[in-house]
Parts: C-alpha cells; structure tokens; sequence
C-alpha cells in the first residue's frame, strides 16, 4: 500500500524533531505527511474531493458532521491538522498505526480528566499554527440530517477566543447507483473492512466540502456549537436513501457509533458537564 511506504519517514522525522525541541516544526511535518497519505489513500479508493475554497487565516477549530470513516481522509486533504478520536483507534492495524505516527489525540472512553489532557493539546496545537477537526455530533449519522453539536470540545477555541471554521461533509455517488448512506455512509455494526470493500465496489465517490462563510467567534462554547451547528445544517446535503442492492447480506441497524465517536464526547461531558 504506497501509503504505508511515508510511514517510516514520517516517525522517525517527527520523533527527530521532537528531540531537538522542535515540536512546532514537528507537528507541521507530521500534518504534511497525513495529507500525502489522505490523498493516496482516497485515490486507492476512487474518492475524489470536491471542496470549496476556505476562508484565509487559520489555524481552526474544524467542527463538521460525521458520516464516514472517508471523512478524515477527506479533511485531512484539506489542510495541516489533528483529529481527535477515541483510544481503541490506536490499537487498529493500518488506520491506528497512520494515526498514531502524525500524532492524533486520542481520548480515553470514559475518563473526564484524560478530556482535559485533550483539551490542552488541542490548545497548544491551535496556538502553534496547527488546525484541529472534531466530529462535533459524536457519532455517524444515517445521512438524513446534521444532529446536535456538542459543546465540550468547543471549550479551548472559545476560552482563547480562536477561529472556528465550520465545515459541511457530503457525497455523492454514480447515477443510478446505490444510495450514498448505503455505499459511503458508515453507521451500523459494518465493520471497517467490509464496509471498505463496499466503498470499491460501489463507487466513485465523490466528497463534497462546504465551509461556512467566515469563521466564528465567541466565548461561550455552548454558543459556538449552537453556531457551528447552524453553519453546516444551513449547506449540509442529505445523503442519498435508495435501497441497498439485494445481493448484499448485511443488515443495517438504525444507528451507531463513529471511529471518532461518542466516547470522545461522553469522556469531555464527564469532565465538565456545563
């Protein structure tokens, strides 16, 4: 796999780095090589990227709806950032083993303070130059609409008063093929493999990146998400519901969690439940 082959370079560049108290120069390395192997990657699987221009400036908080595990693949295309996923995303082959070599914050399920150790990191990354995307429902969704923001990861850019850019995550597959919630969307109890090998044979897709007009601002993390929320709802494009196609066995559950998921947030409420 060709993005296996920056895996090497990308540690041993990175851990260099560090030890000479270069962390900031670190990070930046790091989030280049993430985007080399975002772009291989969703070349591998036929994902092309359609995003609209982003606003000047940054770095951001980048909160954005959920629908897939191609969704970090896809903003980490995008632009020099960090994600924030839950713990048992470190112990996965290939996805955990990337993740972990450009530095993710990953957060313990269930522990409110491991919240707070998060919540510094994402601080000091954004005050560095370093963009951080969360998945601010805490789940994937069937596609059908934007669900709730929650507040918790909004806390370090609302208390250093940073930019929030808001992005609106989509796609679209080939006319007359099976609905995009079945072929892109990854909610249910399909697994990353299978649901992988669904992506091949069911595209090209096409992902779609809307950013809200000018970053936003406020103190109060709760009025950032309320914000933030209305910003993708406002461009958000439903994915599309056909059937699934009749010789495919598995059955779909009616909801379920992310690779990024809810523990991530379940972990900041317990932390901090204002």
């Amino acid at each position: 796999m060709p993005a296996l082959v920056l895996l090497a370079p990308a540690v041993v560049g990175r851990l260099a780095l560090i030890a000479v108290g270069r962390r900031a120069q670190a990070e930046r390395y790091s989030a280049r090589v993430q985007r080399h192997w975002a772009r291989l990657t969703l070349r591998a699987f036929g994902v092309r990227v359609d995003a609209a221009p982003r606003p000047p400036g940054g770095p951001y908080l980048v909160p954005a709806n959920h629908l897939s595990w191609l969704d970090v693949l896809v903003l980490a295309t995008q632009m020099d950032c960090r994600f924030v996923a839950k713990s048992e995303i470190a112990g996965w082959p290939v996805f955990g083993l990337l993740a972990r070599s450009v530095g993710t914050l990953f957060v313990e399920r269930g522990a409110g303070r491991d919240a707070v150790r998060v919540g510094a990191a994402m601080s000091a990354l954004l005050e560095s130059g370093i963009s951080v995307v969360i998945f601010a429902e805490g789940q994937v969704s069937r596609g059908l609409k934007v669900e709730r923001f929650h507040p918790a990861l909004f806390e370090p850019a609302a208390r250093a008063g940073l930019p929030c850019l808001p992005a609106a995550l989509g796609y679209v597959g080939p006319a007359g093929g099976c609905g995009t919630a079945y072929s892109a969307g990854w909610w249910g109890d399909v697994g990353l493999v299978w649901h992988a090998l669904r992506v091949g044979r069911f595209g090209p897709l096409t992902a779609t990146v809307r950013y809200a007009d000018r970053p936003l601002r406020n103190g109060d993390r709760k009025e950032l998400a309320l914000g933030s929320h209305r910003a993708v709802a406002g461009v958000f494009e439903p994915l599309g519901q056909s059937p699934k196609p009749d010789d495919d066995p598995r059955s779909d559950p009616p909801s379920g969690e992310s690779l990024h998921g809810s523990a991530v947030h379940r972990a900041a409420r317990d932390s901090n439940p204002r």
